[in-house]
């Protein structure tokens, strides 16, 4: 496995966080917040603490301190496999704070694109990439 850190990885996780951002919102908007505001506002809270989590946070887990990382992989395609296995791992690099992007990430979302993140392609192991012929 290849292991990258930097460079790439601040776009995944700007991707991240607009996809992360239309999620919750739409869970809000699903359970009755309708005002934009105060969505937009729930929203960039959230996401600021646990970017701020990725960043400095740490846990205890079995006596072991743990430093939580928003990671991206690049997987093998394996049919027989699912999701196949891991070829190349971005992580994020020491001079980049993740919980700095988030107003600006939630702007695009909310305003420059007016709660839409379509252009994010996105899916699952379980969705083709391309239509069955």
């Amino acid at each position: 496995m290849d292991i990258k850190s930097g460079g790439e990885h601040e776009d995944m996780a700007n991707d991240y966080q607009c996809l992360a951002l239309a999620h919750l919102n739409e869970t809000l908007k699903k359970h009755g917040i309708a005002d934009k505001d105060l969505r937009q506002q729930i929203c960039s809270d959230y996401l600021f603490d646990q970017s701020y989590l990725f960043d400095a946070g740490w846990l205890e887990h079995n006596g072991t301190r743990l430093y939580p990382q928003l990671c991206f992989a690049e997987r093998v395609q394996d049919p027989e496999q699912n999701l196949g296995d891991v070829q190349v791992l971005y992580i994020q690099s020491q001079d980049y704070d993740l919980h700095d992007s988030v107003f600006g990430n939630a702007d695009w979302y909310f305003e420059d694109h007016q709660e839409d993140a379509s252009e994010i392609k996105t899916g699952s192991y379980q969705q083709a990439d391309e239509p069955a012929a």
